[in-house]
């Protein structure tokens, strides 16, 4: 198992003139596994449009992602909040559930683009973009990078 700094930031596109940028340092560990890549980190801060914001109720958010050839696999969980999953693959859209206060939504995600270089060692960078739909509406598309920072 090997640690490092890596920079985690997503883009948001909702329409025309919405859209979120969200960044985030995280110390993670990584390790390779049966031919698959690991990255396991806790998220307690992001910066979104340029200012820290803590996690939801200061619940730290555990995420696990799992790189494999061809395929990208993104677990978070934490204390009291639901379990969610996305995976991406050029192959084909994944259906996920999105857990909202107003209900349960099912949630297709559509990978317009995957590029991996990560090794073992956090060296490299993961790139992915993709649309979401909920109940059959598209809702946004999204770009995540993930880019290695320092050793630690």
């Amino acid at each position: 198992m090997y640690q490092a700094s890596l920079k985690i930031s997503s883009e948001h596109l909702y329409d025309e003139e919405t859209r979120d940028k969200i960044t985030s340092i995280v110390d993670a560990k990584i390790a390779m596994r049966d031919g698959n890549l690991y990255i396991s980190y806790v998220e307690e801060a992001i910066t979104q449009d340029g200012e820290e914001v803590p996690i939801e109720d200061n619940v730290d958010i555990q995420t696990t992602i799992k790189i494999s050839s061809g395929s990208v696999k993104i677990t978070k969980s934490g204390e009291n909040v639901p379990v969610r999953r996305l995976e991406f693959s050029l192959d084909k859209p994944y259906e996920s559930l999105m857990y909202t206060p107003m209900g349960n939504f099912t949630m297709m995600v559509f990978t317009k683009h995957l590029e991996n270089t990560l090794d073992a060692f956090g060296n490299g960078s993961l790139h992915l973009e993709y649309d979401t739909r909920l109940n059959g509406l598209h809702t946004n598309s999204s770009k995540l990078k993930i880019s290695y920072l320092e050793e630690r």
